[in-house]
């Protein structure tokens, strides 16, 4: 779609809106991040999810990668692996960061570009066939518009937890904890991705 092209700094075009409010809401999150950390949310998170012999995880919405370096940090038999997914490739670029800091094994698969018009943006995808070789793998994707990503996590195997910020999904994708409407959406995509169960 093309964009009228205005005068440099007149207004906002909706690629560097989008790519403004992508580092916004990282920078946000850093906070919200620090506070759970603090109140060792994150910690509980991976104790309650690694209560099994837990090989792979699905994270849905990974953020700064706070959660990931907390499941990663308990896994003590380094058998773990976990698929991440974020729309924001800031978010997943600062995980990268930080738990290669940590010298965790990461990947990032970068595979969107924006489209977008004067009101509207959304993301050309590109197909994906990558098999999972690092600790952890970041997948650039919005789950909800990316035709490439059920096939590509069904060709994974089965996942024995999916996570999706705050929420823990087991074989009957019961909610632990609820949250406003745009998750709600997220069950009907990730129900045909198999799984085992959470115990």
């Amino acid at each position: 779609m093309a964009v009228v092209n205005l005068q440099e700094g007149t207004i906002q075009m909706p690629n560097k809106k989008l790519k403004k409010e992508h580092q916004t809401y990282i920078n946000k999150w850093k906070n919200n991040a620090k506070a759970f950390d603090a109140q060792k949310c994150y910690s509980w998170m991976a104790q309650k999810i690694l209560t099994n012999q837990i090989k792979l995880i699905l994270d849905i919405g990974c953020g700064d990668g706070a959660g990931l370096q907390a499941l990663l940090s308990k896994n003590y038999n380094n058998q773990l692996k976990i698929i991440a997914i974020d729309e924001n490739l800031d978010c997943l670029k600062e995980a990268q960061r930080k738990l290669l800091s940590k010298d965790y094994s990461t990947e990032l698969i970068e595979r969107c570009d924006i489209i977008h018009d004067n009101k509207y943006h959304g993301y050309n995808f590109k197909s994906i066939d990558k098999v999972p070789e690092q600790q952890v793998t970041l997948i650039h994707s919005d789950l909800l518009s990316d035709p490439y990503i059920e096939p590509y996590l069904n060709s994974i195997g089965k996942f024995d937890a999916i996570k999706k910020q705050g929420q823990v999904w087991g074989l009957q994708f019961k909610l632990f904890q609820s949250t406003i409407n745009y998750p709600t959406f997220i069950p009907i995509q990730v129900y045909k991705v198999p799984s085992s169960e959470l115990v």
